[in-house]
């Protein structure tokens, strides 16, 4: 039997909630096998039915009888006309139920046993994830039915979990990051789940990248301690925290560059700019860009160079689309 999602998957849950029910419209004797009432509508083409205390099975139906009737309890007696007929909860039909069950499922991307979203926001892939690279896992075809850039996954590698946001989705690729906390080793993958929700249970609030300093031009940029390097992913934007400071040297220029491990990070949709601080001989206001390269620039409010020397750097907070 097909299912009928979403037309009739509510009517499928009230046989049990409400017991699918209607009146006999003409006497039956002990052992009618055809047995005429108001309605059959929502009835099972076959099932069960109940008529005051007994059971009868039904083999097929018509809009104003059930036929192919017979007693299935030991109780069979002759019923009045206008008796009360109800819907008994038979394979049948909470065989229906789980057909709706499973097209409601496939309708929201998450078919499988067991495959349902629980109160850990996590859902289980019913699937098998190979090691392709570091920052990529091979899936079954058609995985951009089921996966979206900014959807969450955790895993197993023979230890605890392993956290990463998705970042592409290719017909049998997973583009993931885990930054510099969490990488994919060239082994087993098993316990693979997958969230859409914003806060599944143990996800990281932030994750930690790496990440190079330099400047334009002929100026250097060295010694440079990261005080913060971290993102976070909410939907199809992310988010980077960053401070760094160091020494500055050669001839001086408007301009320092960050410049993420590869992989780290998503590839911003196209050019942001948003305010930052500089920290350059004191704190003071400036202006950073991410590029489509992932390169993060950072200059003065003033566009005037640099100073030559120790606690040249940057900070603030950057938010792009990917």
């Amino acid at each position: 039997m097909s299912a009928e999602y979403p037309t009739k998957v509510t009517t499928q849950l009230f046989y049990v909630a409400a017991r699918l029910k209607t009146t006999l419209t003409d006497d039956i004797t002990q052992g009618a096998s055809t047995i005429s009432v108001a309605s059959t509508a929502g009835f099972p083409d076959k099932g069960f039915i109940t008529i005051d205390n007994e059971t009868k099975q039904y083999t097929g139906k018509t809009a104003l009888t059930f036929t192919g009737c017979s007693n299935i309890n030991g109780n069979d007696v002759a019923h009045s006309n206008g008796a009360e007929v109800r819907c008994a909860i038979s394979s049948e039909t909470i065989n229906r139920i789980i057909d709706e069950i499973i097209a409601t499922q496939t309708a929201l991307g998450i078919t499988g046993a067991f495959n349902f979203l629980d109160k850990t926001g996590w859902i289980s892939a019913s699937e098998t994830w190979t090691y392709a690279s570091a920052t990529t896992i091979t899936v079954p075809s058609d995985a951009r039915l089921k996966y979206g850039k900014g959807d969450k996954i955790r895993l197993k590698q023979g230890g605890d979990w392993k956290y990463y946001y998705i970042i592409d989705v290719a017909e049998t690729v997973l583009t993931v990051t885990g930054g510099s906390d969490y990488t994919v080793a060239n082994a087993a993958i098993t316990d693979n789940y997958y969230s859409k929700v914003e806060n599944p249970l143990g996800f990281p609030a932030s994750f930690t990248f790496t990440a190079t300093g330099s400047a334009d031009g002929s100026m250097t940029w060295t010694s440079i301690t990261w005080t913060l390097a971290k993102f976070r992913i909410e939907g199809r934007k992310c988010i980077l925290w960053i401070e760094a400071s160091g020494t500055t040297g050669g001839t001086a220029s408007n301009i320092l560059v960050v410049t993420p491990t590869s992989g780290h990070i998503p590839t911003a949709t196209a050019q942001t700019r948003i305010g930052a601080l500089i920290f350059d001989g004191l704190t003071i206001s400036g202006v950073s860009w991410i590029a489509i390269n992932k390169t993060i620039g950072y200059r003065r409010y003033d566009g005037a160079n640099f100073g030559l020397g120790a606690g040249r750097g940057i900070g603030g907070q950057i938010a792009y689309y990917f």
